[in-house]
């Protein structure tokens, strides 16, 4: 489920006259490790990499490097460092660019998934030649991850599709005019079904503009609901199990030991709700003891974001927080402040070492206006994150898209949401 709100980005974004890379020109994370392929960088002026640096990268100043005696300002394959490979992007700077991996029409990308293979991804609607939108003809396609230039469409018509995940050989999506999570196979064509039907609809059976959250498991698939979270097989959920019972869970996050989610809390307001007294949870795999969540934070007005890793939950609630997963005795560490007023985070991603923001700005039609990728280590960035790339929002729009990670590179979607992007960590 995309996350609505967030923190300021506190990072002056420096940024260089750099391009991106096209998928013709793509390399494969395999190839570019064992260096059987070459990469052909192509010039686009509208993704940027940020200037600023950390210690760990000083050798980014350094223009030659006898050691492997390539420069490391230029060479893709050794980007500020020796054996920094930039997987396909170009290397201005000592900085690797993104890398395009597809490119689609307008209205673009509303959610996206990476497997070790691909990505894929949701569109909501289709346009008719004259420009009219065409509701309930949404459709979900994939891509290799070396880049396309022709999507594979896995399904057509639609009704709304949004949020999608991914695992094994299991695709699943939410059909927000459908009132329900549909179902198919990573190679699908044209065959989803519906995995779990929403009963009366998305606004009585979740809260107010919510829609399930999914994590998936080796045999099962855990889906928060309005009244809990279920459980279910990982092919079909006809007849779930309740796995604990709480108003309003959303973002369920899962690790080998437990599982975790925000509930938004006790539901408030008239024509445009909120929630109040909202909290991070946990319970592990095999069920909450006695049916009482181990709580982590408490007294939340909305809490999203939710990332589990290394022993720490991670969430946003204006700035970003992390507790142990056994509990913090209701008091998380901040990770990252977030200021009153600003630009504000609105993804979290994270691997072993780094949390991968998605960052809006505070005036999306200003003069900073664009959707920032920034890199905060997992213990903290009290001196602000990392720029690492920057796309133009579409005009109006205040939310770029999802952020996502894996072992070598960042994947994210840019500001007006026709392309998914990679960039090298």
């Amino acid at each position: 489920m995309k996350s609505r709100v967030a923190l300021l980005f506190l990072a002056a974004l420096g940024t260089t006259a750099c391009g991106v890379v096209e998928p013709s020109g793509l390399r494969s994370p395999d190839a570019a490790r064992d260096g059987s392929a070459h990469a052909e960088a192509g010039a686009r002026g509208d993704a940027t990499v940020g200037e600023a640096g950390d210690a760990k990268h000083d050798a980014r100043t350094v223009t030659y490097d006898s050691s492997c005696g390539k420069d490391l300002q230029t060479d893709p394959g050794n980007c500020g460092a020796c054996g920094h490979d930039c997987l396909g992007g170009a290397c201005t700077a000592g900085r690797c660019q993104p890398v395009v991996l597809v490119t689609v029409p307008q209205p673009g990308i509303s959610s996206f998934a990476v497997d070790g293979t691909s990505v894929y991804w949701t569109s909501q609607f289709t346009y008719t030649d004259s420009g009219l939108v065409i509701y309930n003809s949404g459709t979900v396609s994939k891509c290799s991850l070396e880049g396309c230039t022709s999507p594979t469409v896995l399904a057509s018509g639609q009704k709304y599709p949004d949020a999608i995940w991914v695992g094994g050989p299991d695709l699943y999506w939410n059909n927000l005019n459908g009132f329900a999570t549909m179902h198919c196979g990573t190679s699908c064509t044209d065959d989803a079904t519906t995995y779990f039907a929403w009963e009366d609809g998305s606004e009585s059976f979740f809260g107010w503009g919510e829609s399930p959250d999914l994590a998936i498991g080796a045999t099962s698939v855990f889906v928060s609901t309005a009244g809990g979270i279920l459980e279910c097989a990982r092919d079909a959920c006809p007849t779930p199990t309740v796995f604990v019972t709480q108003p309003n869970p959303v973002e369920v996050a899962l690790t080998d030991a437990g599982v975790y989610w925000v509930n938004l809390g006790e539901e408030v307001g008239g024509k445009s709700p909120g929630y109040i007294d909202g909290g991070v949870n946990g319970c592990p795999r095999t069920g909450c003891p006695d049916a009482t969540p181990t709580s982590l934070a408490n007294h939340l007005s909305y809490g999203h974001g939710l990332v589990v890793q290394g022993g720490k939950a991670y969430w946003l609630e204006d700035s970003l927080f992390s507790c142990d997963v056994k509990g913090c005795d209701d008091a998380p560490t901040t990770v990252l402040a977030s200021p009153e007023l600003g630009p504000e985070i609105q993804e979290v991603a994270a691997d072993t070492k780094d949390l991968y923001l998605g960052v809006a700005p505070d005036e999306p039609e200003g003069p900073d206006a664009g959707w920032q990728l920034e890199r905060c280590p997992l213990a903290g960035c009290p001196d602000g994150a990392t720029p690492l790339a920057s796309t133009p929002l579409a005009r109006t729009a205040d939310y770029g898209g999802p952020v996502v990670v894996d072992v070598t590179r960042v994947y994210f979607v840019s500001g007006d949401r026709t392309r998914i992007l990679a960039l090298a960590k």
